[in-house]
């Protein structure tokens, strides 16, 4: 991959897949301490592979993924000011994604769907696949509904089951589910592979 400089990151796909991906990031932004803090936790090492080489291109460094000793997860961390400061910028104002082009807005959805998306059958026999996003920000979730109908003409809806703070963005019907994986180009391998397969159901 080509290097990005760090003035142009917004010019960069990668850059905005990661943004959509820092849903499920602990950015820290502490500039009395000077600590600038990217930190990810993931059951799928297999993610933070399709990750690593994103993070190296921008930040021109090697980053390591790193086994948890005490449970089955890896860790993706590293420090970097430009990055960091950059990414907490737009996911603290995510309404920035509607201003930019379709492809970015592609990415930034196919980043959020892999950080805080879920593939499953349900429906009578378990038969109807059905997508969904979760995310404490009803906000974000109105942006993702209005992005994928106006952008890509996929229907989504969203719930807030009572006494909870989580909200549930879904897809249903086959031919939206469908839609989507050919539109928005998801690389979490497991959730790429389990939409694949309810898609062959």
């Amino acid at each position: 991959m080509a290097s990005v400089d760090a003035h142009t990151f917004r010019t960069d796909p990668d850059f905005w897949y990661l943004v959509g991906a820092s849903e499920d990031v602990y950015l820290n932004v502490d500039s009395e301490t000077g600590n600038y803090e990217f930190d990810l936790d993931s059951a799928s090492e297999r993610w933070l592979q399709q990750i690593q080489p994103i993070i190296k291109k921008i930040v021109q460094k090697d980053v390591k993924i790193r086994k948890h000793t005490n449970r089955d997860h890896h860790r993706l961390r590293f420090w970097n000011k430009a990055l960091v400061c950059e990414l907490k910028a737009i996911k603290d104002a995510p309404e920035q994604v509607s201003g930019v082009s379709k492809e970015f807005q592609r990415q930034w959805l196919a980043g959020f769907f892999d950080a805080e998306g879920s593939v499953q059958l349900s429906g009578y026999k378990q038969s109807q696949p059905m997508l969904s996003i979760y995310s404490t920000s009803g906000a974000k979730i109105d942006i993702i509904i209005d992005l994928l109908g106006q952008q890509f003409g996929i229907r989504a809806g969203k719930y807030l089951p009572k006494d909870r703070n989580v909200w549930q963005l879904f897809i249903t019907g086959r031919g939206s589910v469908a839609t989507f994986a050919t539109e928005i180009p998801l690389r979490h391998p497991e959730k790429r592979e389990s939409l694949a397969r309810i898609l062959q159901a």
